[in-house]
């Protein structure tokens, strides 16, 4: 049996953290890395301390903006972005 890539290890763990997500219409995850080393988690959903779509709308989710984009949810890279960011991660 042949040792998995570093591309197919991360990728599985954003298969994973997409699982994380309470959104009510999609399910994302992401993986920020730097030689091989993993920088930064994230997942799609609202930001920090406000209400999860699938509390607040859990039949139908959360409102949508004009491009049908839930209004209040970022995305898994943004939110990966944002906490590196705000730990200090260069």
């Amino acid at each position: 049996m042949s040792s998995p890539t570093f591309d197919e290890i991360y990728m599985e763990l954003a298969l994973n953290l997409a699982r994380k997500s309470h959104c009510v219409k999609i399910h994302v995850g992401a993986v920020l890395t730097k030689d091989t080393r993993i920088v930064s988690l994230g997942y799609n959903g609202p930001p920090a301390r406000t209400h999860n779509c699938d509390q607040e709308w859990p039949e139908v989710g959360c409102p949508r903006d004009s491009k049908s984009s839930c209004s209040l949810a970022l995305h898994a890279e943004q939110n990966a972005i944002l906490y590196a960011a705000k730990n200090g991660v260069p």
